[in-house]
């Protein structure tokens, strides 16, 4: 467990950190956190204690296991939310809301949404080749402009997507690759 507090931002986002659970403490501003965990299959956990001004997490490829990104609790950024699992899953459970401009969820193994996720500009969420995108049907996902791509042929949808048009690029983009 790493526990960081600063009065500025936090910066952890080397591929060479082997993190499995980070506490955010403190921080007022961008908290950015890496990891390349090699050691064992746990998840990346992350828990933030109050508002951040960005939040970005990457888990690199390293080693056999496939590391996921969970978060445990609700985050609010004033800038962005940027989760990027580039071997394993992200998975935001039915009680984690995520508030920002704009939040970028990608998951090479699968992308999970059981939660909500809400941001004034754009919803991206991407799930890796070959990989199953579900959008769980407790929560909601709205954004002026939202952006869907499954790495596999169907999108499993319970939630409610909402694109809120304040101009005229408001849109919904839904892309099924086979």
């Amino acid at each position: 467990v790493l526990n960081a507090s600063a009065s500025g931002n936090i910066t952890l986002g080397s591929s060479a950190n082997q993190l499995e659970r980070v506490n955010i403490l403190s921080s007022n501003n961008a908290v950015t956190i890496g990891s390349g965990n090699a050691k064992n299959a746990n998840a990346l956990q992350i828990s933030t204690s109050n508002n951040v001004t960005s939040l970005r997490v990457t888990n690199y490829i390293a080693g056999e296991y496939n590391n996921n990104i969970e978060l445990l609790n609700s985050v609010t950024a004033t800038g962005d939310i940027d989760l990027d699992n580039r071997e394993g899953i992200v998975n935001v459970a039915k009680d984690i809301q995520l508030n920002a401009t704009n939040v970028n969820l990608s998951a090479a193994a699968g992308l999970t949404v059981n939660g909500s996720v809400n941001a004034q500009n754009t919803v991206s969420l991407a799930s890796g080749t070959g990989a199953d995108l579900v959008l769980g049907g407790v929560g909601t996902i709205k954004g002026n402009t939202v952006s869907i791509t499954s790495g596999r042929d169907f999108i499993h949808n319970g939630s409610t997507i909402t694109a809120t048009k304040t101009d005229v690029s408001g849109s919904v983009v839904i892309n099924a690759q086979r």
